[in-house]
């Protein structure tokens, strides 16, 4: 009760000042753990957002790669469009040839114009 307070026995000069000091030591003591808390919680505060960044960069990461995996796919498609409309060119142009004709030889080619050119005689 606040009210007995005034009735409480004076306390002596010595007292007073061992009181200060624990006082005193108690508002140091009180400051330290204040501060271990501060630097804590400065601590929880950058690793938040350190987490955040790490997310934000994995995010970014994921989105290029399913940038990149999506035009390789688009490239895929073209190539096999590409591959299939030559090879349909091809047979195209194999059908159109008829049978296959027998391939000329080089030797074959040469004798032949061997026996065309004029000889000399000697």
């Amino acid at each position: 009760m606040n009210g007995d307070r005034h009735l409480d026995v004076p306390q002596t000069y010595e007292q007073l000042i061992a009181a200060n000091a624990s006082l005193k030591t108690r508002v140091s003591e009180l400051e330290v753990i204040n501060e271990l808390f501060r630097g804590r919680v400065t601590q929880l505060e950058q690793d938040e957002q350190n987490a955040r960044r790490g997310e934000d960069m994995r995010r970014t990461s994921e989105n290029q790669l399913r940038i990149h995996l999506e035009e390789s796919q688009r490239r895929e498609n073209q190539l096999k469009r590409r591959l299939d409309d030559l090879e349909t060119e091809l047979r195209e142009l194999r059908e159109a040839a008829g049978p296959r004709a027998k391939k000329m030889r080089v030797a074959d080619m040469v004798g032949d114009s061997e026996s065309s050119t004029p000889q000399s005689s000697t």
